[in-house]
This record gives structure tokens, C-alpha cells and sequence, in this order.
């Protein structure tokens, strides 16, 4: 019985051991996966398309063709020109696109149907919040400014305007700080040209 029971103990320290070990290398090869995952993946289906094919732009045209209504295509980094801001655009010579952010282990899926593009547009994905950001700041960026009023006037509305974009950045600090960077940079380019426009 006490050599029984020995073997048993035993026994339990060799698996807890093996446990221990697997769950180690299984947290080691997860680490090693994130820092080599170089790529993004984007995917989609695209229901009564008017065209055959999907256009992915960074910097340089990337054209998928549509396979039963349906696309997906890996996005590495070495594809990128430029900043990370890219754009897919679901019918070229009816400028229907969206503009899309490039972040290695980003997965972004469209889904939508062209008769009623707007209505229809589902995305998913970890990419997905990017997406919504760009949306909502290119709405609010649009500083509509009225020549016509006193100078006074001009400045206080561009400042108010400027403000409430600097809010919107300032509550989504918690996204990519490249994005962020590449948005603030853009904000200020755009007051600098209302100035001197």
C-alpha cells in the first residue's frame, strides 16, 4: 500500500510537471507567433456586385477577384507605401470604397449588398473599430467655414471646430497610436490650410 500510494505521488509530480511545461511552451510559441505575424487579413461578401473584382489599396493596387460573391486577401507589411491608411473600394467608377487602416494581426470582413450599399454594410472583425474611427472622424473633420463672416467669427468657429475633433482623438486614445499620430498630423495640416486659404 505505501509503495502504491508512493507511485501515485509520484505520478501526480511527473504530470503536474508535464503540465506546467506545456502550458510554458504553448505561452512561448504564442509570443513568438504575435511578434513574426507581419500581415492583416481582409475578407468579405459582396452580394449583387456590380463589378468582378475588389480593388485594396496601400500605396499600390491589389485586385481580388469576386469567387461566389466572396473575397479575402493577407495584407503584409512589406505591401505597404506610405502611412498605414489604405483603401478597399467595392465599385471603382461609382467611388464606392471605404477607407481601411493596416495593423499586423488586424482581421477585417465586410459584408454587404450593393442595391443597398449604405443600409447593408456589416463589418466585422478585430479591425473592425478602426474602421468605425475613421468613419466618425472623417464626419466630423468636415469643417464647413463661411468666408462671408467677420474674421472674428471665421476663427472662433474654426477653433470650435478644431476642438471637438481634438475631443474625439483625445477619447479614442486607447486605439493604435500610429493612427492616432496620422490623424492629429492631419488635423493640423487642415487648420493650418483654412488659415491661409
Amino acid at each position: 500500500a505505501v509503495k502504491l500510494k508512493y507511485n501515485i505521488m509520484n505520478f501526480r509530480g511527473i504530470l503536474h510537471f508535464c503540465l506546467c511545461f506545456l502550458l510554458f511552451s504553448c505561452n512561448n510559441r504564442k509570443d513568438t507567433n504575435l511578434e513574426e505575424m507581419d500581415y492583416m487579413i481582409i475578407k468579405g461578401t459582396v452580394k449583387n456586385a456590380k463589378v468582378k473584382d475588389i480593388l485594396i489599396g496601400f500605396g499600390s493596387k491589389r485586385i481580388k477577384k469576386l469567387v461566389h460573391n466572396s473575397f479575402v486577401d493577407t495584407i503584409r507589411r512589406r505591401d505597404i507605401k506610405g502611412d498605414n491608411l489604405g483603401v478597399i473600394f467595392f465599385d471603382r467608377k461609382a467611388m464606392i470604397a471605404e477607407t481601411i487602416y493596416f495593423r499586423e494581426g488586424l482581421v477585417l470582413e465586410f459584408n454587404v449588398d450593393m442595391n443597398d450599399y449604405n443600409e447593408s454594410m456589416q463589418v466585422k472583425g478585430s479591425g473592425a473599430k478602426y474602421l468605425e474611427f475613421l468613419k466618425e472622424y472623417e464626419r466630423i473633420s468636415k469643417i464647413e467655414l463661411s468666408f462671408e463672416s467677420s474674421e472674428y467669427d471665421f476663427m472662433e468657429k474654426l477653433d470650435k471646430e478644431v476642438k471637438n475633433i481634438e475631443k474625439f482623438l483625445k477619447d479614442n486614445s486607447n486605439l493604435d497610436v500610429n493612427l492616432l499620430q496620422i490623424k492629429n498630423d492631419d488635423l493640423e495640416v487642415n487648420r493650418i490650410v483654412n488659415l491661409i486659404s
